[in-house]
């Protein structure tokens, strides 16, 4: 069941960001995602999901270099940072950690479409600014939904929560 929940977040969160992204926005949910079920649940159960559908994502996109891949693992030991050492009781403070994942991708989506063909691309830095902007915003105001949302579901569903990571792994919150 938790294999399954951890699927079918990653896949909305990938379809929304597709979705947001065709309205001009550039939003990475799905590394927003994976922060989150990398606290809720064990880095075990969600890096094969995630590496399954960021990699589905990355290709749908086209991309020649896939920084999804590559930023995954960060974003999954940052997640269990978080769960050590955050405070994940306060849902407006996960906007902290959400506009940093979200900032962190928005690095690698634009250096990687940067470095296209082997060249730098000659985009101006002020639309490079605009959009880790829109990445950090977009993170920092999806994870608190995102939480929000999906406790909510993860309680009915007797899951693990996000809320409640840090009991459940058995770690000090100290």
């Amino acid at each position: 069941m938790p294999g399954l929940f951890i699927f079918l977040l990653l896949f909305v969160a990938g379809f929304c960001e597709l979705a947001v992204g065709n309205l001009g926005l550039f939003a990475p949910l799905l590394a927003v995602a994976v922060f989150y079920a990398g606290n809720a649940f064990r880095w075990e159960q969600v890096l094969p999901l995630a590496v399954i559908v960021i990699a589905a994502h990355e290709a749908f996109l086209a991309r020649q270099f896939a920084p999804g891949i590559v930023l995954l693992a960060p974003t999954i030991a940052a997640a269990r940072l978080w769960t050590r050492h955050g405070n994940r009781e306060a849902l407006p403070l996960q906007a902290l950690p959400g506009a940093a994942v979200g900032l962190v991708w928005g690095i690698g989506v634009t250096a990687a479409e940067s470095l296209r063909d082997g060249a730098l691309a000659a985009m101006p830095w002020r639309h490079h600014l605009w959009l880790l902007l829109q990445a950090a915003l977009a993170g920092a105001l999806a994870l608190p939904l995102i939480c929000a949302v999906c406790d909510r579901l993860a309680r009915k569903a007797f899951l693990p929560r996000y809320a409640r990571a840090a009991a459940k792994f058995g770690m000090r919150t100290e």
